[in-house]
């Protein structure tokens, strides 16, 4: 039987081998076969992932489609550069580089150069093994605990098999060797090393890389892998445990330590021993999130790191946080709240830490499973002693005595615990005495109402740092006032009655601003005790009618008609015939009215004393997408959702939702129109009515600043502070260097100069201004008739938009930050302007030229950097860049002398700037040898010494990137070669952005404008159209003149022939 069997199993064998062909591959063949195992996917897929936005200031949750296999081979090259700072402390810097054009990364670090020479066992340069052969690491010995990324052999090899061309170069300072080496054609073919002997002082290690993009399914670089490259490259510079500077393409990313690099998201942070740093933060939608780094290393799926964390977390709440829960009542959700699956759902956490030879489930090391008892550290410090710092300025739990807090606070007699007192928050002391008058006939006056005169504007405290919440005087003393704690939930009755006031009632202005002010306290308690909010009742509005209007012979006080919004107003005026025939009456600020009118409102309370409720989650959705920085997107949305004419009705009680969506945005809309200028005059309203001013007093003879400030105010119905006003009109005056092209008032006094940016400038009442004579050449006084001037009540004030002969936006730049919007336009020069215009005007086809921005008087030189499609110059950054020269003292000492700064560098903050090099060792002295005019820094700094500043330019990385260098430059002595990092080093360098360039177009809506070429396209077009309309006035004025004198000329004609006629 066993016989037969055997035989059976030969010709089964035989047949096996028919059928099934054998292949031997090398490793290198087996990784490109194979990429999964060692790299991931090379098949494109859509992942939800944390990546930049566009602006490069936060973090968002997006998906996008990417390689994951492309991802891998660049990251291993990264982590490299990251690992480097651990084997050097000396260490200061990464660059990386994304070349779109030519498809390669470059990754250069200015760490300890890797060893050059060859391998005793394997009779080979040692560089050529770590990156040309598999299965080589110096992180194999395990006995040897590290912190490193690297470890399985794999790493940088994985990179070069994946690239069409792999090069390497280092400097090892020790030996003073350079090695350089190639590979091609995914590490088949192989260049010999070229080791030459190299006197720089600097080591460093580059390594650029194509990669093979056919492997990959790919032509190129896309959007989505270029995003998760620069989200990588934020990592590290928020993840390296000392201070490393990290450069994307040439930029300096600003983040300086892992709890800055999580700010967005910050509720409480955690450092210890150098190994673990914890951020912990709420899930706004309630599901569990994790990003976690582990030795540089993203775990993009956590792992046994994470849930070391996660479950100290979940068992002190459990422990802890029972006695504070049962204040919600119902057993079951108690139960249900202290449920570990319910607890991390809320959680949102960040984890930094350095792990000792740390394992991963796969070579893409998106999971650590090394088991929590060899991590070689532990993290037993969770104490979530969250807001501690605010905690410190919490009300008395059982306070019945009167505060002694700020003097014009009035604490009412009865507040305490469970007392049902009312504390009335009004706008600024004006206000403080209207309320005061209308408390004194209330039932229970003092005794019953305090009030609390609100010094401006609330902070805003949604995603604020705790520190500086806690350092704000106005919350701590509503916090003392209220007796608000931290942490304590308001739910339960008792725990309610521990407050020392029963409502809170806001008494604000009736105006845009009020507005704001009522939602900054709404979004205070929103943030921080919303179940305040969802109990109706405890807070309330005082509202007081904004205009009252009454028929001209009948006005007394039965007779007024209120109205407590202005678009309300406007409707009932567009059917009153424009409100003619009726006396209008403004109430903008609580101080207008009198006491004895205050009173009687007070009377009227039901009438005037307004709940807000809470109707759903919309409520709570509106004041977050209001107030949340995060949310500038849907901010946006918001307000081109508006229609006009909404208001809100006051007739009922508010919803929240309501009151953000009717009340709010008309602040928001507000807002925007006082800081985001027009196209076509580049006037900022308050401005417009600055010149308008001047023109309507033939402003040519000079007049106080202060005086001026008071004549706008009466002629164009200002109805802002006065202090704010002398500003714009000081600015519109400014001509030192960064500030105006051209100066549309004239200085007399001390308008003040660069040292402080024009912050320097003397009082108003000591300094004048007039007209400058070139103002009326700009702004034509024969376009005057043809203007569309605004009325308000029947008094004509200024035009919707002057129509200067150039386009001043461009001039003089613009810059402000709105409500959902901001923007910035460099300023360009006159003569470039006019010269455009010329041309355009005689070949009507011609395009625009390109212009580069200028600013009168500077001498700083000014680079143009183009996108890689350079389409119609659709996003192109400027350079602005300082003059300095370096000098060459002795062997060991050099003299940098500083005389320009880039634009918007203002003098007195670059000496501050220089203070603190000064003091960290970076600079050994300087002189600050500057006038109010002129730029003159003496800087004195030791070659030798282990600084910050990068100098030298021997290396030949320097002589590759020929982006970051200007040749034949005489302000910097080094090799004819200008360094681009020395001057960012330096502060000497900025950026100049036309991405942001968002103003009022010819329709009066906000408009983002893609290039300047744009800008000047739409004001040609209106300031054509107005040239006709300006020759057409001009034909009808002389007409009419003509019409006139041939009356005239026939009135003498004819008297003078009844004078012959009848001798009289």
């Amino acid at each position: 039987m066993s016989g037969k069997k055997s035989e059976y199993a030969e010709e089964e064998s035989e047949e096996y081998e028919k059928k099934v062909t054998f292949l031997f591959l090398s490793p290198e063949e087996h990784v490109l076969i194979r990429p999964d195992t060692y790299v991931g996917s090379i098949e494109k897929q859509k992942k939800e992932v944390w990546i930049l936005n566009e602006t490069k200031t936060e973090m968002i949750e997006e998906t996008i489609e990417y390689v994951p296999g492309l991802f891998k081979i660049f990251d291993e090259i990264l982590v490299n550069a990251a690992d480097n700072k651990q084997r050097d402390e000396e260490m200061k810097k990464i660059e990386v580089t994304i070349n779109e054009k030519e498809k390669y990364i470059e990754i250069i670090n200015d760490g300890k150069g890797l060893p050059i020479g060859i391998h005793k066992e394997y009779n080979c340069q040692i560089i050529e093994l770590i990156f040309g052969h598999l299965l080589t690491s110096s992180n194999y010995n395990d006995k040897k605990k590290k912190t490193v990324g690297g470890r399985n052999g794999f790493g940088a090899k994985l990179t070069n098999i994946f690239s069409k061309r792999f090069e390497i170069e280092t400097i090892d300072k020790i030996k003073k060797k350079r090695y350089e080496q190639i590979w091609k054609n995914n590490m088949k073919e192989k260049e010999e090393a070229k080791i030459t002997d190299c006197k720089n002082k600097n080591s460093y290690t580059r390594v650029r890389f194509y990669p093979d993009f056919e492997k990959f399914g790919m032509i190129g670089f896309e959007k989505g892998i270029i995003k998760l490259i620069e989200k990588r490259v934020y990592d590290i510079a928020g993840t390296t445990w000392s201070k490393l500077k990290v450069y994307l393409n040439g930029l300096l990313i600003n983040i300086n330590s892992f709890e800055e690099y999580n700010k967005e998201y910050f509720i409480y942070k955690e450092k210890d021993n150098n190994r673990w740093e914890i951020i912990i933060g709420l899930s706004i939608e309630q599901e569990y999130k994790q990003i976690s780094h582990v030795n540089n290393i993203w775990t993009m799926k956590g792992g046994n790191h994470v849930k070391y964390i996660i479950e100290q977390i979940i068992d002190y709440i459990r422990n802890n946080y029972k006695t504070k829960i049962k204040s919600i009542g119902n057993i079951n959700d108690i139960k249900n709240i202290l449920k570990p699956q319910f607890i991390k759902d809320q959680i949102f956490i960040f984890i930094n830490c350095l792990i000792e030879n740390p394992s991963f489930s796969s070579q893409t090391k998106e999971e650590m499973i090394l088991k929590k008892t060899n991590f070689g550290s532990e993290y037993d410090r969770i104490q979530f002693k969250i807001k501690q710092d605010s905690k410190k300025t919490d009300g008395k739990k059982n306070n019945n005595k009167k505060l002694r807090l700020d003097p014009d606070i009035i604490d009412a007699n009865d507040a305490g615990p469970g007392s049902n007192c009312v504390l009335i928050l009004v706008e600024g002391k004006s206000a403080k005495s209207y309320a005061l008058g209308g408390v004194s006939v209330l039932p229970g006056g003092r005794n019953k109402y305090g009030i609390f005169p609100l010094r401006g504007k609330l902070l805003n405290v949604r995603d604020e740092n705790k520190l500086k919440i806690s350092k704000n005087k106005e919350i701590s003393n509503l916090k003392q006032l209220l007796g608000l704690r931290e942490d304590v939930n308001y739910n339960d009755l008792n725990i309610f009655e521990t407050l020392r006031y029963e409502k809170i009632m806001i008494m604000t202005d009736q105006d845009y601003d009020g507005s704001h002010i009522k939602g900054l306290i709404i979004n205070y308690f929103h943030n921080g005790w919303p179940e305040l909010i969802i109990k109706n009742g405890f807070l309330t509005q005082f509202i007081t009618p904004i205009v009252m209007v009454s028929k001209k012979h009948n006005n007394n006080n039965n007779n007024k008609i209120s109205f407590y919004t202005i678009p309300e107003y406007e409707i009932w005026k567009q059917l009153h015939n424009n409100g003619k025939g009726w006396i209008i009456e403004y109430y903008k600020g609580l101080g207008t009215w009198e006491i004895s009118q205050g009173k009687q409102h007070f009377k009227q309370l039901k009438q005037h004393c307004i709940e807000f409720k809470y109707k759903d989650i919309k409520d709570d959705e509106s004041l977050i997408k209001a107030f949340d920085k995060k949310k500038a997107a849907d901010r946006k949305q918001w307000l081109a959702e508006y229609r006009s004419g909404t208001y809100l009705n006051f007739k009922e009680n508010v919803y929240y939702q309501d009151f953000v969506n009717k009340e709010l945005i008309l602040y928001a809309i507000e807002d925007n129109k006082r800081s985001i200028p027009s196209i076509i005059d580049g006037f900022k309203p308050s401005q417009r009515k600055i010149i308008y001013s001047c023109f309507l007093r033939k402003l040519i003879n000079k007049i106080r600043v202060a005086q001026l400030s008071g004549y706008v105010s009466e002629k164009t119905a200002y109805h802002h502070g006065e202090a704010s006003l002398c500003q714009t009109i000081i600015g519109l005056a400014q001509n030192f260097v960064g500030s105006n092209n051209i100066n549309l008032l004239q200085p007399k006094g001390f308008f003040g100069t660069r040292l402080k940016g024009g912050k320097d400038s003397s009082q108003p009442r000591y300094i004048y201004t007039n007209l400058t004579k070139i103002t009326r050449n700009i702004f034509i006084s024969h376009d005057d008739s043809i203007l569309n001037y605004l009325d308000d009540d029947g008094f004509p004030v200024e035009p919707d938009f002057y129509i200067p002969i150039i386009p001043m936006i461009l001039v003089n730049g613009a810059q402000g930050i709105g409500n959902g919007y901001s923007t910035f336009i460099p300023n360009f020069n006159p003569k470039d302007i006019i010269h455009n215009i010329r041309t355009k005007l005689n070949h009507t086809n011609h395009s625009w030229n390109f212009m580069i921005p200028w600013y009168r008087g500077s001498t700083s030189p000014i680079l143009t950097i183009f996108p890689k499609d350079n389409i119609n110059h659709i996003g192109v950054n400027f350079r602005t860049i300082g003059n300095c020269q370096i000098s060459i003292l002795n062997q060991d000492k050099a003299r940098i002398q500083i005389t320009e700064l880039p634009i918007g560098m203002w003098t007195e903050t670059y000496h501050e700037f220089l203070y603190d090099l000064e003091e960290n060792g970076s600079i050994d002295s300087f002189r600050n040898l500057s006038s109010d005019v002129d730029v003159l820094f003496e800087v004195d700094i030791t070659l030798n010494k282990s600084n910050s500043l990068s100098l030298s330019n021997d290396d030949k990385k320097s002589k590759k990137n020929k982006d970051d260098t200007i040749k034949n430059s005489k302000r910097i002595i080094f090799n004819g070669i200008l360094n681009l990092q020395f001057l960012k080093d330096m502060n000497l360098i900025d950026s100049l952005h036309t991405t942001n360039m968002v103003l009022f177009d010819r329709n009066q809506q906000l408009k983002r404008y893609e290039c300047v070429e744009d800008i000047l396209q739409e004001f040609f077009e209106v300031r054509w159209k107005y040239y006709e309309n300006r020759k057409n006035s001009l034909i009808a004025q002389i007409k009419h003149l003509l019409e006139k004198t041939s009356q005239q000329a026939r009135f003498i004609s004819i008297k003078n022939s009844f004078i012959k006629k009848y001798g009289r």
